[in-house]
């Protein structure tokens, strides 16, 4: 075990804050994304992405979706192209590391730039059937390493989770997360059976 590396768990709490939009981040971007996501959430680890939900189709009332972003570079500027959404929805991005807000995406043409190697991207579908939305990322400024070392999703209502998966100590300068995004929401329970700490 080490004591400098902290263990992060992350459930659905927002502070939701609208955002003017931002201009163009300067420095060098992709010309165009270079992966392309349609899963409703998931681990984005590129230099940029097109991030594609549903679009043209339909969304279920009250679905979340959850994408963590790691990018190779310091800034992130994030970009709504095409929503369909509607104002009960919500489409968030928030810096996982610093103290910035949470800011929603909500017009088209928008942009967001947040200084963070690694970001989260959330969707809260209202309490009505929806429609899908594209929006994209790219990745800007000096190369920095990564900063989380290990992203669990935990989507189902119910389950376990060790770790490490082996039951050793974790590694050195750890940062991991858990995200607990079940895709119907609800009151989450978490029961620690067992955890160890140093001194």
């Amino acid at each position: 075990m080490n004591p400098t590396a902290p263990i992060f768990l992350v459930a659905f709490f927002f502070a939701v804050v609208t955002a003017a939009p931002q201009p163009n981040q300067g420095g060098a971007e992709d010309p165009e994304p270079v992966l392309t996501v349609t899963t409703c959430g998931g681990n984005v680890d590129a230099s940029s992405a097109s991030i594609e939900f549903q679009l043209g189709g339909s969304i279920r009332a009250d679905m979340r979706c959850v994408w963590i972003v790691q990018a190779p570079y310091s800034n992130q500027r994030f970009n709504l192209v095409a929503s369909d959404l509607k104002e009960s929805d919500g489409l968030y991005v928030i810096a996982l590391t610093g103290t910035e807000p949470t800011q929603k995406l909500s017009s088209l043409g928008q942009n967001i730039t947040l200084q963070s190697k690694s970001s989260m991207i959330t969707l809260i579908a209202g309490h009505s059937p929806t429609l899908g939305f594209k929006m994209e990322y790219y990745a800007s400024g000096s190369s920095v390493s990564p900063d989380l070392t290990n992203v669990t999703f935990l989507t189902s209502a119910k389950g376990n989770l060790t770790y490490p998966s082996t039951g050793g100590n974790y590694g050195h300068n750890e940062t991991a997360l858990f995200l607990i995004a079940p895709s119907v929401p609800g009151q989450p329970t978490l029961r620690f059976t067992r955890v160890d700490l140093e001194y």
